[in-house]
Formats: C-alpha cells, sequence, structure tokens
C-alpha cells in the first residue's frame, strides 16, 4: 500500500506536463527577482549620481524631475504603444491583433 502511493505520488509529482510547469514557474520566478534586484541597484546608482552632483548644480533637483517624465512619457509612446496604457488585457488584445 505504501509503495503504491508513492508510484502515484512520483508519477504525479514528476510527471513531463508537472515538472515542465514547476519548472517554468520557478523560472519565471527567479527572473522577476533578478529584474526587482537590477531595478534597486539602478535606483542605488541613480541615487548617488544625483548626490554628487547636487552640492554643485543645486537646480539639477527642479530641473531633472519634470524632463525625466517628459522622456519617459516620449519613450512609452514611441516605443511601446502596446503598453502605454495600464490595462493589460486590450494590451494582449492589441498584441493578438496584429499578430
Amino acid at each position: 500500500m505504501y509503495r503504491r502511493h508513492l508510484k502515484r505520488t512520483r508519477q504525479h509529482y514528476f510527471s513531463p506536463r508537472k515538472l515542465h510547469l514547476r519548472l517554468a514557474f520557478w523560472g519565471y520566478t527567479m527572473m522577476i527577482g533578478v529584474t526587482a534586484a537590477l531595478f534597486a541597484q539602478l535606483s542605488h546608482l541613480s541615487d548617488e549620481q544625483f548626490q554628487r552632483l547636487y552640492p554643485e548644480y543645486s537646480l539639477i533637483a527642479w530641473a531633472l524631475p519634470p524632463f525625466s517624465l517628459v522622456l519617459i512619457a516620449w519613450l512609452t509612446r514611441h516605443f511601446f504603444r502596446l503598453f502605454s496604457k495600464s490595462d493589460l488585457i486590450s494590451s494582449i488584445t492589441q498584441l493578438k491583433l496584429r499578430s
């Protein structure tokens, strides 16, 4: 009885389909973690750069945020057109309609 349970459990957990799903889940989870860590490092680097520039150029604190928001808006409109709206479902629909 115990062996039969182990055999069923092994077939259930190590079937190719289940293993593929599990590997995909953990792979995507790791990619999200690495991306979050990269964003944290980039944030730290930009803060260090800002702290280094601020004593010499104090007007940068007033000029940089509006210009960076304009740059982000321009990049979003011209290079990431499908994702300019925050609605994910419309983005997926747009992708399906284009292909």
